[in-house]
């Protein structure tokens, strides 16, 4: 093989890389995690009418030595917008499911306690969560599993949710009270404007009147 025939060869290898780079999902790499006992797939999200639906799969290894007892999923920043779950206590294999920080592994958002040990190949479970929010961002969460008396901890797909971009509303402050009305800063301005108007125009008037009561004063004190 000559060196052009090479370097044509590794230019068609690379843009072969780039395309399918191009065209897999940004979070293709992070969609697994496999465990000692059981492999974790993410399923995806899907958009639907003002809420979001997000599926994994967990599915056994056939480690004879330790079984998984529970998966929890650390969605903390949704914990607010979660509507419900899937499976719930008492289907599929869960036995209870729990909602905030898991004390075992210190993980919080939604744990899956299960009534068997995926220490079978065949033995899985699909888990998913509704959230009352639309769009949502996919990024990294944490995830824990229980396998035997040990914790094994990674990261993989899952829903974030996240306030609206915008400013935050500065809070109001109230301003002084008057006749028992509550005014506004400029409320307030006007009023103490129109004091001060009033003043201007009463100095006049109140020295007019001060220098007629000297002068009756004076003309009685003359007449007497």
């Amino acid at each position: 093989m000559t060196i052009g025939n090479t370097h044509k060869l590794l230019a068609g290898t690379l843009a072969l890389v780039l395309v399918t780079g191009l065209v897999s999902p940004a979070y293709a790499d992070d969609n697994q995690v496999v465990f000692s006992s059981v492999i974790v797939d993410f399923l995806g999200c899907d958009d639907l009418v003002d809420q979001t639906e997000c599926f994994w799969k967990a599915t056994g290894t056939g480690n004879q030595t330790s079984g998984a007892s529970h998966l929890t999923f650390g969605i903390e920043t949704c914990l607010e917008d979660l509507e419900s779950w899937t499976p719930t206590d008492g289907q599929d294999g869960v036995d209870t499911v729990e909602i905030g920080l898991d004390p075992t592994t210190n993980v919080t958002g939604i744990k899956w306690n299960f009534d068997f040990d995926f220490k079978e190949p065949d033995q899985m479970v699909t888990m998913g969560v509704l959230l009352n929010v639309n769009a949502t961002e996919i990024d990294l969460v944490d995830i824990a599993v229980k396998a035997g008396n040990e914790n094994e901890f990674g990261v993989i797909n899952g829903p974030t949710c996240v306030p609206p971009d915008g400013p935050t509303p500065e809070p109001q402050v109230p301003g002084p009270t008057v006749a028992g009305e509550l005014l506004s800063i400029d409320s307030t301005a006007l009023f103490l404007a129109g004091i001060q108007s009033m003043t201007v125009w009463m100095v006049p008037a109140v020295a007019g009147l001060a220098g007629a009561g000297v002068y009756l004063v004076k003309y009685r004190a003359h007449r007497d």
